[in-house]
């Protein structure tokens, strides 16, 4: 609920900000799923492909600016998470975290995230579909580990928080995202549902099990619902 008062709140605030500018102006919010990975350089290419990747739901509020001609500019506030997941066949210390053999463990940190999309819709007024991208701006606000023994399942056996301060890491993060879906009017809401890349720039943070710095990538299915506030 707090959350969700909160985007409601942020909504607000776009509707008093953007109305006296443009007509028509949309604002929403959306939610999904988001599948994060990290990458690493050429060199390290092969051994971070033996990381997987890690789920979490993905909370954001927007509003849609129209320009011309089904082009318009997406200002996005995002509620994240990315990271990694490693399973253990050896004693290793990940950010300065001692974890046992056979540990799976999730590399979990939680970013405020701000996209600018520049989107363009297409078809009839009713029913359209659109493309999107544009850069992204985060900063991570904390992080943890999650360790789980696997017998049978996975079960959870401890938290872990990681020192953002420390680790040499990099709380500031610049990439894009890039993506497209579909949207519906129903007169007085706009329904959606989409799909997208991310891909950091940045590299965030080391990792001791491939030695080098790595950067952050994952893809996102998301719904969602916009309304006018313009006239």
């Amino acid at each position: 609920m707090r959350k969700i008062s909160s985007a409601l709140l942020f909504a607000s605030l776009l509707a008093t900000f953007f109305s006296p500018l443009t007509a028509q102006v949309n604002v929403g919010v959306r939610a999904g799923s988001h599948w994060a990975n990290v990458k690493g350089t050429e060199a390290t290419d092969n051994l971070t492909k033996s990381f997987d990747a890690i789920r979490s739901n993905e909370f954001a509020v927007f509003a849609e600016i129209p320009l011309f001609a089904g082009l318009s500019i997406q200002p996005e506030l995002a509620y994240t998470t990315k990271g990694f997941a490693y399973d253990q066949d050896a004693n290793v210390n990940l950010f300065n975290i001692d974890l046992p053999i056979g540990a799976h463990a999730e590399s979990r940190f939680r970013y405020v995230e701000a996209p600018i999309l520049a989107k363009y819709a297409f078809g009839e007024k009713a029913f359209r579909a659109y493309v999107a991208a544009g850069p992204t701006f985060g900063y991570a606000t904390k992080g943890k580990i999650v360790t789980m023994a696997n017998l049978l399942i996975d079960l959870k056996v401890g938290e872990t928080p990681i020192n953002l301060d420390g680790n040499n890491f990099n709380r500031f993060e610049v990439g894009a995202a890039v993506g497209g879906g579909v949207e519906l009017d129903i007169n007085f809401a706009k329904l959606f549902a989409d799909v997208r890349y991310k891909h950091g720039f940045t590299e965030v943070y080391d990792i001791p099990v491939v030695e080098e710095k790595v950067s952050h990538k994952g893809f996102n299915l998301n719904v969602g619902f916009a309304i006018p506030i313009g006239q």
